[in-house]
This record gives C-alpha cells, sequence and structure tokens, in this order.
C-alpha cells in the first residue's frame, strides 16, 4: 500500500485499506490512513469516520486533527476546522500547522 500511494496510486489502496481495517478494525496507522488517503482522493466526506476514529488514538491524534481540520475548512465548515485545530494545540500548543 505505502509503495502505491508513493507512485500517487491512491485510489488503488482505498478497498485494500478497507480490508485491512476490517480484519483490524482498532488499528489508529490504518484508521488514519484509510481516512487520509480519502481526504486526498477527494472523498473528505467518506475520510471522517476513520480519522475521528483515528482521533481515539493518541499516536496518531494529532495528525488526525490535522487532517479533520484541513478537510473541514475546505468545504467550509470553519467550526469543526477550529474545533479540530484547538484538539491539536491542546496537545501541541506552538503547532504551525494549526494556526
Amino acid at each position: 500500500i505505502e509503495k502505491l500511494q508513493a507512485q500517487g496510486l491512491l485510489l488503488e489502496t482505498i478497498e485494500p485499506l478497507r480490508e485491512l481495517i476490517k480484519e483490524n478494525p482498532g488499528d489508529g496507522r490504518l484508521l488514519f490512513t484509510y481516512g487520509r488517503t480519502l481526504s486526498a482522493s477527494g472523498q473528505a466526506a467518506l475520510a471522517e469516520w476513520s480519522l475521528r476514529e483515528a482521533l481515539k488514538h493518541e499516536e496518531w491524534k494529532v495528525s488526525a486533527a490535522l487532517q479533520l481540520a484541513a478537510d473541514a475548512a475546505r468545504s467550509h465548515n470553519y467550526p469543526s476546522a477550529i474545533e479540530m485545530a484547538t484538539v491539536v494545540l491542546d496537545d501541541v500548543p506552538d503547532s504551525v500547522d494549526a494556526l
């Protein structure tokens, strides 16, 4: 999956990621990667569930919140963008990306 994504073949990795999540539903890395892949392929609305699940995993919380904030801002959902940026700033107060 990582090799395909590195080659820019994001759409080709969506189904394999879904299958891996079915096998490992609590894997934060998979949830984040799936959500980020959906977002990058223009499917931010579908990405929201997996990114919100990734938020529950401390090691993926900031990355997932940044992706959710970016997706929300792109769709002009500014309250959600602010909410997710706040999640990041609560963990990393000097995060330039969240600003």
